[in-house]
């Protein structure tokens, strides 16, 4: 899942929480309407999520584990076969091909079990000489077995590919009407019925819908950078947030805008050449965006005012 899936997701978790907090939405007809859909999305989705985290990596594997065991049983009853076939002058088994460790590991898939399939018919064409070179009943059996192992799962990291592909696409499906929901229907219902007639419900909605409120983040800062003496906005302004690495705001208008901070005091540093550095201290809310207008003052005019022969 991306990170705005997550978010979704947490936001669901919240909800869930929300109800169990405040009973008495319980009792709102309206809402339930809304958020049993919702929340229903936010179950199916959390069933989803962990099928959707597997890789196919392990499939990967697996086939490899079940090739290096089909390897290694064709090699074995090669082995017997070939040393036979030298020992009693038995020519179908004196003249099997590609029996060597690096033939066999070079093989395609479908080559090597082809390759098997061959070595099963020799078997079963020479019983008696297979018999007599050491072929076992069991050692045939173990051929047999990882050859259908290794049949079985040519198509799995595909079908795993196939099947992470479709659930994924349940997930967005899932998600996509939750945030449809939760955009049209369940945010503007909260505000009209809530806002006013219980803040400390409305809030706590808002911190749980939100996944930076409910990080302790917020919309913290917004305003308008001016020349104290000409009352021009003054643009490409660096910020700087509790002695932090200075960031360039309002480049085009001389408004800014910062979208979010943890709930608290911090320090604003604000500069621009060749006005005078304001420095704020500012206590953000997880619930309200400032709003605070800084004037810059040039710093000749400082100067000026400072000079004792004027």
């Amino acid at each position: 899942m991306n990170n705005k899936q997550k978010a979704q997701l947490n936001q669901g978790k919240e909800l869930n929480k929300l109800n169990s907090d405040y009973p008495v939405l319980a009792e709102d007809a309206n809402y339930m309407a809304i958020v049993t859909p919702m929340l229903t999305l936010y179950s199916e989705v959390s069933d989803l999520a962990p099928q959707q985290e597997e890789s196919s990596k392990q499939e990967t594997e697996q086939k490899q584990i079940s090739k290096v065991s089909l390897e290694e049983n064709c090699l074995r009853i090669t082995d017997l076969m070939v040393s036979y076939g030298y020992l009693k002058e038995f020519a179908p088994f004196k003249t099997i091909a590609n029996c060597s460790k690096s033939c066999l590991a070079g093989f395609s898939a479908i080559d090597l079990i082809i390759h098997s399939q061959y070595l099963r018919n020799l078997i079963d064409e020479h019983q008696q000489e297979s018999t007599d070179a050491g072929v076992s009943p069991e050692l045939k059996q173990n051929l047999v077995d990882s050859t259908a192992d290794f049949q079985s799962k040519q198509n799995d990291p595909k079908d795993f590919i196939s099947q992470h592909k479709a659930i994924t696409n349940q997930i967005d499906v899932k998600l996509e009407r939750f945030q449809e929901l939760l955009d049209f229907s369940l945010n503007r219902y909260m505000r009209s019925k809530y806002e006013k007639a219980n803040p400390e419900l409305y809030n706590a909605y808002r911190v749980a819908v939100d996944l930076d409120l409910s990080k302790g983040k917020v919309h913290a800062l917004k305003g308008v950078f001016t020349d104290s003496v000409t009352g021009e906005p003054v643009k490409s302004v660096l910020i700087s947030i509790d002695g932090g690495k200075a960031v360039m705001h309002a480049k085009q208008s001389g408004k800014y805008f910062i979208p979010s901070l943890n709930s608290g005091e911090h320090e604003f540093t604000f500069s621009r050449k060749p006005y005078q550095t304001v420095v704020r201290n500012i206590l953000t809310y997880p619930d309200k965006c400032i709003e605070m207008n800084i004037e810059f003052t040039p710093i000749e005019i400082e100067e000026a005012v400072l000079d004792p022969d004027d």
